[in-house]
């Protein structure tokens, strides 16, 4: 389901008209080899495109999709459940480096529906959702670790890697990431930097900056 005059149509059209996450996705299943693709986060997941493609490629696949702006969480929902997919953790808050209230926000970039971004709330603030830790929502899921973490949250990614204590504390259990990098907020050369000093090797692919962790024993 998609909404008129939003953004809606051009992240349709980039997931299933375009397949910009083709590449990403047949690499993730040449790295698997003989591995099963188990364990998914969607952090950004926006109205559940991306979502509902992983769980095409990798229909096995638990995923927990998060997403901090309430209608594109309640249009998520009714995605999820108009495709009746299975092993779909819905989160309705965002992404971050510690557990606390954020707040929603509107003013990133053209502040269509696929560009609401997060920061830490003031006391009393409205429009708050829960942030959450990447381990957090590992433990809070029952994840043993992540096959695939892609990570959309519009300039809030600043925050995730820029806190070097955080970054230790989840990639260790992560095979690869997919990050879109916001180059306003922080380059594309530093999040490269904190990934690879981590043991991942990077590269790119469309929007993302695609990187597979080299460790053998995750």
């Amino acid at each position: 389901m998609l909404r008129r005059g939003t953004s809606d149509f051009f992240v349709f059209n980039q997931i299933f008209i375009r397949r910009d996450y083709d590449h990403l996705l047949n690499a993730i299943r040449e790295q698997a080899g003989h591995r099963p693709v188990s364990y998914i986060i969607d952090a950004g997941a926006n109205i559940g495109c991306a979502t509902i493609l992983f769980k095409t490629w990798f229909p096995d696949a638990e995923v927990i999709s998060v997403e901090p702006e309430s209608s594109n969480y309640t249009l998520l929902q009714r995605n999820v459940s108009l495709n009746k997919l299975s092993g779909v953790h819905l989160v309705h808050g965002g992404l971050w480096t510690k557990d606390e209230n954020l707040s929603v926000r509107s003013d990133f970039r053209d502040g269509s529906h696929s560009a609401f971004t997060v920061s830490s709330a003031t006391d009393g603030q409205e429009n708050t959702v829960e942030g959450f830790t990447v381990k957090g929502l590992l433990t809070r899921h029952n994840f043993p670790h992540v096959d695939l973490l892609k990570i959309d949250i519009e300039g809030a990614e600043q925050y995730v890697f820029s806190d070097d204590a955080h970054l230790q504390s989840f990639l260790p259990w992560v095979r690869c990431l997919a990050v879109e990098v916001h180059e306003e907020c922080i380059s594309e050369a530093e999040v490269a930097g904190k990934l690879e000093q981590a043991g991942f090797a990077c590269s790119r692919s469309g929007e993302y900056l695609i990187a597979f962790n080299q460790k053998t024993d995750v």
